[in-house]
């Protein structure tokens, strides 16, 4: 009974490591990205909506390494696993846009939609990137 007690323990503080380091990195990435924002624009005086794109697009591999060392302690192929990490990304994306037009469609001040991908995206990339993009498929220890 004890090594069960053991084993539910260690898990608890695994997950809660992982959940520590995501909202850091998470954190510090978007910092990043409102920076690079800032130098895009004010700076260079590049369009605004062209600067988000190339903002993004800059963090993204940072996002991608933090998270894969640190938050995940991946050490599966990062050609496919960089691949799955874009793939859930571009889902990100996509609800982020759907939920603004349900939002839209529904009446709702668009600043609804906004707060619903605000809410959902950060805990479905976590789910999407420990069970499917970051998972080792030699490992049988991911809970």
């Amino acid at each position: 009974m004890r090594s069960y007690e053991n084993l539910l323990s260690d898990l608890r503080a695994r997950r809660g490591r992982q959940v520590t380091s995501y909202l850091v990195i998470g954190a510090t990435c978007a910092a990043l990205y409102l920076l690079m924002c800032s130098v895009l624009i004010d700076g260079l005086g590049i369009n605004k909506a062209l600067s988000s794109v190339i903002a993004y697009l800059l963090v993204l591999p940072v996002s991608f390494f933090a998270n894969r060392s640190h938050t995940f302690r991946s050490r599966g192929s990062i050609p496919i696993q960089a691949l799955r990490f874009t793939m859930v990304h571009a889902f990100n994306i996509a609800l982020s846009a759907g939920l603004m037009q349900l939002s839209v469609a529904m009446g709702w001040h668009y600043a609804v939609g906004a707060l619903l991908a605000s809410a959902s995206a950060p805990i479905l990339t976590f789910l999407l990137l420990d069970r499917w993009a970051f998972r080792d498929p030699r490992s049988t220890d991911r809970q």
